[in-house]
């Protein structure tokens, strides 16, 4: 919040304003939540169609958005998560961790959070280096630097509190 605006900053942490919460908050987690599961239970067949579905209804809720929107923001990740998985399927084998939680000292900091995805970039199982992986709901131009950033961080943890060797950092953008 401060390097794109020290005011909202501020304004947030300082001040403790809270912006108006928008329908759609969760949607992101919702869909990273979905991609989880699908990273977790399916490496060597990706998932049918009918079964994303079913992870959709168990696992998708949006608390605050009206109910005549759910089923649209729902078929919506129902498209997001079908493309994934047409897409990267084929690189489930190389899944390694999914939202790994980590935690650091850098400098008088402490930094803590999880990475999305990571995956070996050596398909016979060996552990040579890693590719690290972060979704994004959408691509925001905007905020391309933050992305950056969040990946050297990411790499920096990887090294530091996970004691695995990045290679590769991505971003996917799931729109």
């Amino acid at each position: 919040y401060y390097d794109r605006c020290p005011y909202d900053y501020k304004l947030r942490f300082i001040y403790g304003f809270n912006p108006p919460i928008a329908m759609a908050l969760g949607y992101g987690r919702a869909i990273h939540n979905v991609l989880n599961i699908i990273h977790s239970r399916f490496r060597d067949t990706p998932p049918s169609t009918e079964e994303v579905r079913k992870l959709l209804d168990e696992h998708f809720f949006l608390r605050f958005a009206p109910k005549h929107l759910v089923g649209v923001f729902k078929k919506s990740a129902e498209r997001i998560i079908e493309n994934y998985v047409k897409k990267f399927s084929g690189e489930f084998n190389l899944v390694l961790e999914t939202e790994k939680s980590f935690e650091f000292a850098l400098g008088n900091a402490l930094i803590a959070g999880s990475i999305d995805l990571i995956k070996r970039l050596n398909d016979q199982g060996e552990l040579e280096a890693i590719e690290i992986v972060d979704f994004k709901e959408r691509d925001d131009t905007e905020l391309t630097t933050d992305y950056e950033k969040q990946l050297k961080l990411y790499a920096i943890a990887s090294l530091r509190a996970l004691g695995l060797t990045p290679k590769k950092a991505t971003v996917h953008h799931l729109d």
